[in-house]
Parts: C-alpha cells; sequence; structure tokens
C-alpha cells in the first residue's frame, strides 16, 4: 500500500479526459511526479505509455510500461500508478464497460488477461488509433462503434481462453434478466438500494443476483451503483460545484464519505483530480 502522493499541479501534472458516451471514456496524463494510490477501475482500462517509464502494482506483481507499450487492466483488478523514473511518465488511454464488449463479442464472458503489458507495435497503433478518433471532437455512431468492436476483438486475442476467475463460461449471453436488473441500477439517484426490491421486481433471489450480475459486468450490483454515483460526481466537479453540495447530490453521506470512495476508485482525491482537469 502507498499513502496518497502529495499533488503539485504547479509541478506540471496535468490529467484531461472526455466521454465519449455512458460507458466509454478516453484520457491523456503527464505526471512529472504524481503517483495514484491502489484503487480500482469498474471497466477495461487500455492505453499507451507516451513518455517516461511507467510502474504499477498489479495482481501482486510490480509491473513496468514503458514508452510505446500497452497497458491493459481488467474491470475491478486492484492496481496503482507512479513513476518509474525520476523524469516522470504520460500516457494516453481509452476505457471501456464491460457491457459495451460483452455485446461487440456477443458472450457472458469477459475476455481476461493475466497480462497487462503489451510491446506489439500493431497493438499500441490500435490503441492509439482508437484515442485519436474518441479525444478528437465529436466522433459519430458508427466511428464509436467501430472502436468498441477492435477494442474488444483485441481483448479477446490477448486474453487466456480459461478466463478470469469467477466468471461464466464463454460462448453464452448475458440472461436478459441480468441486463435489466443493471438498467435498473442506472437510474439508481440518491435513495438506497434495497435487496428484497430488486428481488421482486426481477424475480432472482439475492445471491442469484449478485452472482450472476458480477459474471456478466465486472463488479457487484452495490459497487456497480457506487461508480454510477462516482460518475455523476465527476460530471459536476467539472462544472465547478463544490465538493460539500456534489457529494450531497451525488447520492453520498457527507462530503468525507465520497471522498473516501473517490480516493479508492480513481486514486486520488476529488478535490485534487477537478484541479488536474485540463480545459
Amino acid at each position: 500500500m502507498c499513502s496518497e502522493p502529495d499533488v503539485d499541479i504547479r509541478a506540471g501534472n496535468r490529467w484531461s479526459g472526455g466521454v465519449v458516451a455512458p460507458g466509454l471514456e478516453w484520457a491523456a496524463a503527464d505526471f512529472p511526479e504524481h503517483q495514484f494510490t491502489p484503487h480500482r477501475h469498474d471497466g477495461y482500462v487500455v492505453g499507451v505509455t507516451g513518455t517516461g517509464v511507467q510502474r504499477f502494482t498489479y495482481r501482486g506483481a510490480e509491473r513496468l510500461s514503458l514508452p510505446g507499450e500497452v497497458f491493459l487492466l481488467h474491470p475491478d483488478e486492484r492496481h496503482d500508478g507512479r513513476p518509474g523514473t525520476k523524469a516522470g511518465f504520460g500516457f494516453r488511454a481509452v476505457y471501456l464497460s464491460p457491457d459495451h464488449v460483452l455485446a461487440a463479442l456477443d458472450q457472458s464472458a469477459l475476455p481476461f488477461s493475466p497480462e497487462p503489458v503489451h510491446d506489439a507495435q500493431a497493438v499500441s497503433e490500435l490503441v492509439l488509433s482508437v484515442f485519436d478518433v474518441w479525444s478528437g471532437g465529436e466522433p459519430d455512431d458508427l466511428a464509436v462503434n467501430d472502436a468498441v468492436c477492435l477494442m474488444a476483438d483485441l481483448f479477446q486475442r490477448v486474453s487466456d481462453q480459461r478466463g478470469a476467475p469467477g466468471l461464466a463460461r464463454r460462448g453464452k449471453r448475458i440472461d436478459p434478466l441480468i441486463r435489466r436488473v443493471r438498467e435498473d441500477l442506472m437510474s439508481v439517484t440518491d435513495a438506497p438500494v434495497m435487496i428484497r426490491d430488486l428481488e421482486r421486481r426481477h424475480g432472482l433471489d439475492r445471491f442469484t443476483l449478485s452472482r450472476d450480475f458480477r459474471r456478466a459486468f465486472g463488479v457487484t450490483p452495490s459497487r456497480f451503483i457506487l461508480l454510477r454515483r462516482l460518475d455523476r460526481a465527476r460530471v459536476m466537479l467539472r462544472q465547478g460545484q463544490s465538493l460539500a453540495d456534489v457529494a450531497v447530490t451525488a447520492g453520498f453521506a457527507d462530503q468525507s464519505h465520497m471522498t473516501r470512495h473517490f480516493r479508492a476508485t480513481y486514486g486520488l482525491t476529488p478535490g485534487r483530480w477537478r484541479d488536474m482537469q485540463v480545459s
């Protein structure tokens, strides 16, 4: 575990990003000094290290990503991030939610790559081409869809065919009931979600619901709700709203509650995340 670092914006740490569509994002970063605390994403993160050396801990081992190499992180895998040398590091990355990947591959098990760093030039060029399309303005629906298919095929190509622990077998489509549970949870705002209400609305017992949801989407229903609240918080932070107002509106008990979960998910506090945004 590493403690939260002191992010000095004056040192040149910069982060920019955008949402292409629900569940699809891009980000570019230049970190002379910044370190991410251990955190998890609910979707795939795939990017190219552009400058410096990126060092991170993933699945219990130290990893290095050199300039031009691709890093691929699986949903809900805990990791951190920090410079591998005094020169710092930079990257360009895209983020895809599991439902997009599953729909593109028409299966119920998420592709899983135990090796998070890949040095094939063709893979790097593919990732950068998708990044350029997504970050270059307002891509049309067809371009976005094509990019999702390319990324899903990439994940499948580099995956371990045995799949990740706890995930369903390949070749079976997601149960429509589980898709409807996800749609239901997408609409959750600040009200608590009661498991008995989900059981009643969807006709599933609580254990099947939780187990099958995680197999399909890589995270549990409760974490899925938490991450959607954090999504709303990021939108409001970009709009310049106060941390206290964001916390309440996004459905957290208070600012400290939001800060704790924000840092555990993104590796830095909401205030520092907001300050690092590049217009």
